[in-house]
Order: C-alpha cells, then structure tokens, then sequence
C-alpha cells in the first residue's frame, strides 16, 4: 500500500492468479464456474503510446443489453482482492457488466499507463465495440483508494469522448479515495512519485472535480488511516456540491471492515453495494 502507518482494518494481499478452470473458461468467454447466470470474456486493447492492455469483462445472462461500469483497483490490488469480488457479484446481479484492467495482486499502479488504458476502455465501452452485449453511449466508473483518484481523473477528462461534451461517463463512485496521488517521496513507489511530480497539473484531483459535469458519490471510512478522512473531506470541496453526496462510514478503516481473503460479508460492504447499484440504477437505467 502507498501509506507506511499499517491499518488493523487491511491485511497486505497474497500474490496470486486465477485458477486454471477459471482461467479457461475466460479464454472461453463463456459463464463462470459455478455460476451459470453470468458471463466472463477477456479482451485486449492497443493504447496509443502504451502499447496492449488487457482485461476482463464480466456480465449477467438476463440482460441483453448490459451497462458497463469500469471498476479501478487501489495500488497492488487485483479484482479477486478484499471485497472486489463481492461488489462485482452484487453489480452484476443487478444488470450491469463490470469491466476490470488486468492486475495482479501486489502489482503496483503506473498512473500514465493505468490512466491511459481506462480513457481508452472508456472509449470501447461508450462506443459499444467491446462487446455486443453491452449497452451502447454511457459507462459508469468506480474506484478504490489510488484507483479513486484515477477514476476521478478519467471521468473528468471522458468529457471529449462524445461530440456533445457531456454524457458519456455521467457518474463516478470513489471508495476511500485520496485527494492528491503525491503520496510523497517513493510513496507508493519511486515511478509513480516521480510520474505524479513530473506533471501536477494533469494528475490533480482538483482540477478534475471542478471540471467533471457528472455525478459524484465519495464513500470515505471515518477510522481510515490509508487515506485520512480529511481527504474525503477535501474532495467533497472541490466538488460541485449539488451533483455529490459524501457517505461516511463510522468505524471502518480503508477496506471498509473486509480482510484478505474476505470470507464473509460485512455491513459496510453490504451497504456500499446498495449505493453502488442504486447510483447506476438510477443514471444509467
């Protein structure tokens, strides 16, 4: 994690891959195991100047034409980490198709190449070419900590992927996210300090909630030792006030009371799926 102090509320992540039936049927593009109401496909794309990315995309059976939300990772966590898989699952029972970047657990964030692969998904996503079951002109982003900041960043700069300068990415909900990616020196690794140094202006928070024109959802734990509430609170700030609402959880640190591996639900995450399906519900249909 980018911050020295350890939270009681997290446990660092294992490394770990896929297992192999899992992994084939994702080659596959077919249901995943156990479940056969929802789909999974893996895709790759060229970002210009950053070369290929991948990722995988997972739906529900019962919606021919699904949402899609791109969902960001904090730093050194991957989409099988903490209660990701949770909120995937309660997202997708809902109707909607959760997009992840490929990451491993442990893999650091690099924010030009993570910044630059989310714009360009959000592209496929709007324009509906990534696949054909999903739901063509909007997409909805969520993100986590470090990913927090970037989905913030990418909705903001969404605003030129349509012609009419609005509309394409209409909401955005962060979960313990920071409000500035200058985590200091080394913070959370020498590339990404020096990448976030080296360009202040594309990389802050700031400018990109007072720029962004959609709606905003800032979920923050009031014991968060990661990211301080006073960040949360700064954010909050920054937005514009009647397009936001800012949730404080009591009692929870960073990862909202879940552990790794996460082996059972806990309230928060609970109730952060309800607001995560109520916000899209509502702006995306």
């Amino acid at each position: 994690m980018f911050f020295a102090q350890p939270d009681p509320d997290k446990v660092r992540p294992e490394r770990r891959v896929a297992s192999s039936a899992h992994a084939d049927e994702a080659r596959r593009g077919g249901s995943m195991p156990g479940n056969s109401m929802i789909w999974q496909s893996q895709f790759q794309l060229d970002v210009p100047r950053m070369g290929p990315v991948s990722g995988r995309l997972v739906g529900p059976k019962d919606r021919a034409r699904a949402a899609p939300l791109l969902f960001i990772p904090d730093d050194s966590l991957a989409s099988s980490s903490l209660f990701y898989p949770h909120l995937e699952d309660r997202l997708v029972k809902a109707g909607f198709a959760v997009a992840w970047l490929d990451r491993l657990s442990g893999e650091q964030i690099e924010p030009a190449r993570e910044l630059a692969a989310a714009k360009k998904l959000l592209e496929v996503l709007v324009a509906g070419t990534l696949d054909l079951r999903l739901a063509r002109g909007h997409a909805g982003l969520i993100g986590h900590g470090l990913g927090g900041g970037l989905a913030l960043l990418a909705a903001a700069e969404s605003i030129a992927i349509t012609s009419s300068g609005s509309g394409a990415v209409p909401g955005v909900v962060t979960l313990g996210s920071c409000a500035t990616l200058d985590r200091g020196d080394g913070n959370p690794h020498a590339r990404f300090a020096s990448e976030v140094r080296s360009n202040p202006a594309r990389y802050s928070l700031e400018g990109a909630l007072r720029s962004y024109p959609g709606r905003v959802v800032l979920v923050h734990g009031e014991e968060d030792f990661v990211v301080p509430i006073d960040e949360g609170e700064r954010l909050y700030h920054w937005s514009r006030k009647e397009m936001t609402r800012f949730v404080l959880m009591d009692k929870v640190g960073h990862s909202f009371g879940a552990q790794q591996p996460m082996l059972q639900m806990t309230k928060e995450v609970d109730r952060i799926g309800k607001i995560l399906v109520d916000f899209f519900r509502g702006l995306l249909g």
